[in-house]
């Protein structure tokens, strides 16, 4: 994929709460929690997640179908993230507008489904990825 094509999430190194992906293979969610409270929510279709040290992965049943995995962590931060949106290339831009619209927003749930890919962090850790 073209690195032009991907919106990179502009929440570098804010504390968060939690990452969550919940779902099956073919309806899933990615919420990412702040520490302040904020949530972001987005439809993905696939979805990447490296961590560093001190980072705790927590899979969990949410029905007979679905999977909850939940990512948490002393000192929890976003290193780098970015969310590509693959169904139509026609809709690249109105995407990119959308995505920076969502951001600026505070909008919870972006109107996409997307590939996501993530890199977690911990301040309690003794190394990170993407650092």
């Amino acid at each position: 994929m073209d690195s032009s094509t991907w919106f990179t999430l502009p929440f570098i190194d804010e504390p968060l709460a939690s990452v969550t992906h919940a779902g099956n293979g073919k309806d899933a969610d990615l919420v990412i929690e702040f520490a302040t409270g904020r949530r972001m929510e987005f439809g993905v279709s696939h979805a990447r997640v490296e961590t560093g040290d001190g980072i705790i992965v927590e899979v969990r049943p949410y029905d007979d179908a679905t999977l909850t995995i939940t990512y948490t962590g002393s000192g929890l931060t976003l290193r780098r993230g970015r969310i590509h949106f693959t169904d139509d290339e026609r809709w690249l831009a109105e995407f990119l507008a959308d995505a920076h619209d969502w951001v600026e927003s505070g909008q919870r749930t972006l109107g996409y489904v997307v590939h996501a890919e993530l890199w977690l962090g911990s301040t309690s850790g003794t190394s990170g990825v993407g650092s």
